[in-house]
């Protein structure tokens, strides 16, 4: 049966209202990067694209250190993501196609997600105490760890289950044709599980990107990410300076957005190629 107009215009009515909601505060704060703070809480300017200004951009880039602070997000960022998919991709491969009894694959891989389970800030004040006995605490080395350590069970749960989605039947005639472990990984498993790779790797960068809990405690000024940065200067003189703020939202989330857009077709291809499990 042919569906009726207004239905159809009604899904779109709801559609145009549901990216207003989510899209308006991003559109927003870009905005707000490009006005000065007597215009953002002037109700007549802050929505007009009239007197756009570099100003708060400048001041953001010369007085507060944006790009330091820009540096260590990077940084931590990407150093994070490769570490996690180097030691997710071993231990998720072996998960997947190593021979051992359902039973024990099960209770490896509930053993994996229950650690991502546990609540960062429950172990906060020991890791503090450990961090500053071993010189870690306040740089960027320390941020680096942290952040593998969390995000490696989440990436090996996925991977599980890009990796069993791999046909038994083309590694097994890999090995047949003389195939070492490490060619089967390399040459055979990881292409053929490329776009759940990709789908991981994505989701793993922006969860570091995005982490606020750890960095606010294990760093100082000088190893500061930019989710710290923003909160820090943002609010100033009892004034939230959604100048600033636009500037930072802006550099936080519109790569991330141009990122994944750009990587759609490799992540939705990743997350559909582990949907199902055994």
């Amino acid at each position: 049966m042919k569906t009726p107009k207004i239905i159809i215009v009604f899904k779109y009515i709801i559609l145009v209202i549901a990216l207003i909601i989510f899209i308006g505060p991003i559109i927003y704060q870009v905005i707000a990067g490009f006005k000065t703070l007597g215009q953002i809480y002037d109700p007549a300017m802050i929505m007009s694209f009239s007197n756009l200004t570099l100003d708060t951009w400048k001041n953001a880039i010369i007085k507060e250190g944006f790009l330091h602070y820009l540096r260590n997000t990077m940084v931590t960022s990407l150093s994070a993501t490769l570490l996690v998919m180097v030691f997710a991709i071993f231990a998720a491969y072996g998960l997947a196609k190593l021979k051992m009894t359902d039973r024990m694959r099960n209770n490896l891989s509930f053993e994996f997600l229950s650690m991502r389970m546990l609540p960062g800030i429950a172990v906060i004040i020991p890791i503090f105490v450990i961090f500053k006995k071993i010189g870690l605490l306040y740089t960027i080395p320390g941020l680096i760890i942290i952040y593998v350590v969390f995000n490696i069970p989440f990436a090996v749960w996925l991977l599980e289950g890009f990796f069993k989605e791999v046909p038994n039947e083309i590694v097994e005639a890999a090995r047949i044709d003389g195939c070492s472990p490490r060619q089967e990984l390399f040459k055979i498993s990881i292409p053929l599980a490329g776009p759940g790779l990709m789908s991981v790797g994505i989701l793993t960068f922006i969860f570091i990107w995005n982490e606020y809990m750890f960095a606010s405690i294990l760093t100082n000024d000088a190893s500061r990410t930019l989710p710290v940065w923003a909160a820090y200067t943002t609010f100033q003189h009892y004034i939230i300076n959604f100048a600033i703020l636009g500037v930072s939202s802006t550099v936080m989330i519109v790569p991330v957005i141009i990122f994944a857009m750009l990587m759609q077709k490799y992540l939705v291809r990743g997350l559909s190629l582990g949907a199902l499990k055994e």
